[in-house]
């Protein structure tokens, strides 16, 4: 508080001056002289002293004064520091140490480190602020920090040497809605077991996922399939996010910024999703020169990023090689089973506005079925899409082609088909604040074309899809919010496609007493649009409604950055899931799932520690009177202990520990006084390079238990003008197979079987320079 400390003329109450809002401020003393006339009004200043912000503040408080009439009367304050507002610590990344001595910008207010790493500024204004370096030594990403007025905001930023990485490890700050969201940290993910530096496996260890079969890397969110859930780039809705087979996501690395998750329920401004959404933010590129080049035993990457006279440019690519691999292991006919993948992207940054293309080509061999064949599937897709800000709105224009065939020998129930598929569309997003009051609304639009050929019929249609958006929410002691999506889907030129329509209203409420406790509570509805092969590619597919789910989510968040520990308990229950049943018909399944979700998390210095416990029930059936079966990938217990060690000299030391209920068996025949009949019976072994026969007993309904023990150790070789970073990851260190069940991406209703992979060694190398 700034208080008067001296003034003359009995009853003089003048206003303290203060320091304007991003002013640097300094103590100081300001003395005014002023004249009064007969009613006590100022009518001149005599004098003044004092630097011009406070002069000016301390002159606009006169009218506000209680001075003796027709006098000349001295003012003077002393006006001490305002608080720290905006504070950190600055490590370097990989060892943990104190950055000593370096500037820090704050949008254009600047600190230095102490002895300690530590900086602090007082009175930044409030709003949003770019946060840099100011020694070419070290570097951090562009990133942009908000601060709020009356609140203090502590950053703890990770710098690497000159190398444009994820360096900003954690902004103590929830996200804006209340739903649970979890942003995940890359740059400690990308240092634990099995991450591949993949931004999305990087999820691989949140609470809400179920493991996936052979640590691919889809994502099965709270006892859901794969396909229920949203992935998003920038917000934008991406058709194909993984390469077939799942072991890499299909975005280079270097391109993402951030990877936001919601479990459940999420923000009204994603959509067409049932399970929970996922959306990954793109790094801002063109303040230096940079270029990459790596290698591991999945795939090779190139990178490279320049600065232009109004932003930056960036390209990459990747090229997998694990087919070769596994051909001078097994041979080159079973090495088909791995997948054989390239991925490229261009990345444009144009003022605060930006421009991104990137594209794929895929192709696996997988065993059908009923493991005598092999199913060969393909896929190419290709996606473009714009930001272009206008004031608080965010234009999105998009475009995106898909195009899937599955070929080879088959089961008697798949047929040979290709899916071809068209998506222009636009999004627009805007958001204000009015006090505590935020709103925000938004539209997307999409008209997707859908070809499907098979050899018996070809099937084509085009479909209208509109989504309208709003949300509310305001800040206090509890925080309130409540959002709602509209859903319009218009087939284009068949009058048996009915118009459907959908609301999907969500609400909920945060209530945060101390900055390291809160209460958090969500429930709501989410609608999707019935797979495009079943909705428009079968006849019977005209009858199918939008699928839906309810939701209820409450739980706790207790401790800070240094201890933490997250409980969620959640319930939802679906209708209407499209799927083909089990004697091939198509139909609308009902769901129901629930689970508790708990993770502690710990840090000490350079030590980071987490153990994740979960239970979750998932159920499904086809008709009412049915009973409740779990379908292909659903486990109820899931347990898993990692840490990681930053040591000198830029090494780092991490291991993880995971187990979970097995697979369960599906049951393809369950009548009435009948013991109902289990598969799978049999799965195929790639070492063996053969279908093996399991011998289990024909009443057991899951498969063997999974655990595994995985070790990485991480080493970066600095030089004066370029980083050499390598590391090791030994995956399945006791190596434990156990039988799983395959997700293709290409419709798993009847999934195929195989063994899990052995013990793992990975190696991957990485050169990176910043001419």
């Amino acid at each position: 508080m700034i208080w008067p400390l001296w003034a003359v003329a009995a009853g003089a109450d003048c206003p303290a001056p203060t320091w304007p809002p991003g002013a640097e401020p300094e103590p100081a003393t300001v003395r005014l002289l002023v004249r009064t006339d007969a009613a006590g009004a100022v009518t001149g200043i005599e004098e003044q002293e004092g630097p011009t912000e406070l002069v000016q503040s301390a002159l606009l408080g006169l009218d506000g004064c209680g001075l003796a009439p027709d006098t000349s009367t001295p003012l003077t304050w002393v006006v001490p520091l305002p608080p720290v507002n905006v504070s950190g610590v600055l490590r370097a990344r990989g060892t943990g140490d104190a950055i000593v001595g370096r500037v820090v910008f704050v949008g254009e207010r600047v600190a230095r480190t102490d002895d300690h790493g530590r900086f602090e500024l007082r009175n930044v204004a409030p709003g949003d602020h770019g946060l840099r370096l100011g020694d070419p030594e070290w570097r951090l990403p562009a990133t942009t920090v908000r601060v709020e007025t009356d609140a203090g905001l502590e950053l703890e930023l990770w710098a690497g040497p000159g190398k444009p990485q994820d360096e900003l490890v954690a902004i103590y700050d929830r996200d804006e809605g209340a739903v649970v969201a979890r942003t995940v940290d890359l740059e400690r993910a990308g240092a634990m077991p099995g991450s591949l530096d993949d931004p999305l496996r990087a999820l691989a260890g949140q609470p809400g996922l179920t493991r996936a079969p052979f640590d691919s890397g889809w994502l099965l969110v709270r006892g859901a399939d794969y396909d229920e859930v949203g992935l998003f780039v920038q917000g934008v809705r991406v058709p194909l996010v993984y390469h077939l087979g799942g072991f890499t996501s299909i975005l280079h690395p270097e391109l993402v910024d951030r990877v936001d998750f919601w479990p459940g329920l999420f923000p009204a401004r994603y959509g067409q999703a049932l399970s929970g959404a996922v959306d990954l933010s793109l790094r801002p590129v063109g303040d230096r020169a940079y270029a990459s080049v790596g290698a591991n035993v999945v795939f090779a990457s190139v990178w490279a990023e320049v600065p232009t006279p109004f932003g930056g440019v960036a390209v990459g690519a990747r090229r997998s090689w694990l087919d070769g691999v596994l051909a001078l292991a097994v041979g080159p006919d079973a090495a088909g089973i791995a997948p054989r993948f390239w991925d490229a992207e261009l990345h444009a940054t144009i003022g605060k506005g930006s421009l991104t293309v990137f594209g794929l080509s895929d192709a696996i061999d997988a065993p059908s079925f009923d493991g005598d064949g092999i199913l060969t599937i393909e896929q190419q897709a290709v996606q473009a899409q714009a930001v272009v800000p206008v004031g608080d709105v965010r234009l999105q224009p998009y475009l995106a082609t898909t195009h899937r065939t599955v070929t080879g020998e088959v089961g008697s129930d798949v047929e040979p088909q290709s899916v071809a598929e068209l998506y222009p569309g636009l999004r627009i997003v805007g958001e204000t604040s009015l006090d505590r009051l935020t709103v925000g609304a938004g539209f997307d639009g999409q008209r997707h074309d859908f070809a499907l050929t098979r050899a018996d019929a070809d099937a084509h249609a085009a479909v209208w899809t509109l989504d309208p958006f709003v949300s509310a929410s305001i800040d206090g002691p509890v925080r309130l919010w409540s959002e709602v999506r509209g859903t319009l889907d218009i087939v284009e030129g068949d009058p048996y496609q009915p118009v459907r329509t959908g609301l999907s209203p969500r609400a909920g409420a945060t209530f945060a007493p101390r900055s390291w406790f809160d209460l958090h509570t969500s429930f709501g509805r989410l609608v999707a649009t019935p797979t495009p092969t079943l909705w428009l590619g079968i006849a019977d597919g005209a009858y199918l409604g939008l699928e839906r789910s309810e939701q209820v989510t409450a739980g706790t968040r207790i401790g800070d950055e240094r201890l933490q520990l997250d409980v969620d308990l959640w319930t939802r229950t679906a209708r209407d899931l499209a799927e083909l049943e089990l004697d091939g018909s198509v139909g609308q399944l009902s769901g129901r799932a629930d689970g508790l979700e708990s993770a502690l998390r710990g840090r000490h210095r350079d030590f980071v520690a987490t153990a994740l416990f979960q239970l979750t029930r998932s159920d499904k059936r086809e008709d009412a009177d049915d009973d409740w079966a779990p379908s292909a990938f659903k486990v109820p217990v899931r347990v898993e202990l990692a840490a990681l060690q930053s040591l000198p000299r830029r090494w780092e030391l991490s291991a993880r520990f995971r187990a979970t209920s097995g697979f369960p068996r599906t049951s393809l025949l369950d009548l009435p006084g009948q013991p109902p009949l289990y598969t799978p019976t049999s799965a195929y072994d790639i070492l063996l390079q053969r279908t093996v026969d399991l011998d289990l007993p024909e009443d057991q309904a899951r498969l063997a238990a999974y655990h595994a023990l995985d070790l990485h150790v991480g080493k970066v070789f600095s030089f004066r003008r370029w980083e050499l970073a390598t590391a090791l990851d030994l995956q399945n260190v006791y190596n434990r197979r156990v039988v799983e069940p395959v997700i293709t991406g290409f419709g798993e209703s009847r999934p195929s079987y195989g063994f899990g992979l052995p013990v793992l060694p990975v190696f991957s190398v990485e050169a990176r320079t910043w001419p």
